[in-house]
């Protein structure tokens, strides 16, 4: 099985070809050398979701020390059961509709309860004759975006509710202005010897009289006094 053969046989690729070497042994280098060095995630699958090439990246993310050692292993070897399950569901829609899947974010959980994000793009892998014999991946490590994003709708969050608690604060004291505004204090002369009927109406009886009325007072008392003078 080579997946390099449809490409390798057109005429572009074996003019580019070094004279020293044939294609078949320049395009494994070249694929060699792009899984060795990529940042990039790149593996191949079977159908049975094992796998039959990884990048250096694979198996860092991974944490293994060679990419050969995964092959032949498949995402139930190091990911989470509920982890491997959804991978192994997407992987076999691919293969059975021949549908890529482009630019899925996935969560990855790993045995030990680590979290983290890919932005995965798999393809059906087919043979020379157009047969699909299994995937190809390629995911990118979306971890430090994704918790870039959830601080962001965290933060988004916190404003909302902050804005709706000022709104809230700002609708109370308008009304109690406009409240003040319809019911004026009383001033002092309605307040002495009157009613305030903003306050239920109630008579309000000064404590100390005006000085007009102590006037008054002490007048008819002196008249008072005089008249008993007069009748003694």
């Amino acid at each position: 099985m080579n997946i390099f053969a449809a490409g390798l046989e057109s005429g572009a690729v074996k003019s580019s070809v070094p004279p020293d070497l044939d294609a078949l042994t320049f395009g494994q280098d070249l694929f060699s050398f792009l899984l060795e060095h990529t940042p990039d995630q790149v593996y191949f699958k079977d159908r049975q979701g094992r796998f039959l090439r990884a990048s250096r990246a694979v198996a860092e993310y991974m944490n293994v020390a060679n990419p050969d050692d995964l092959i032949g292993k498949s995402d139930f070897d190091f990911w989470s059961e509920q982890t491997a399950r959804e991978a192994s569901a997407d992987e076999q829609r691919i293969i059975e509709t021949g549908q890529p899947m482009i630019g899925k974010i996935e969560k990855l959980i790993y045995p030990n309860g680590r979290i983290t994000w890919d932005y995965t793009t798999k393809l059906p892998l087919r043979d020379s004759k157009g047969q699909i014999i299994g995937i190809c991946g390629i995911n990118k490590d979306f971890t430090a975006i994704k918790e870039i994003e959830d601080a962001l709708a965290e933060e988004r969050n916190r404003l909302r509710v902050t804005t709706a608690e000022l709104e809230a604060k700002n609708a109370q004291l308008e009304a109690d202005r406009e409240f003040a505004v319809a019911s004026p204090m009383p001033t002092p002369e309605s307040a002495v010897g009157g009613t305030y009927c903003e306050l239920g109406c109630h008579e309000i009886k000064p404590k100390y009289a005006s000085p007009k009325s102590r006037a008054t007072g002490q007048g008819a008392h002196l008249k008072e006094s005089t008249a008993q003078v007069h009748l003694k």
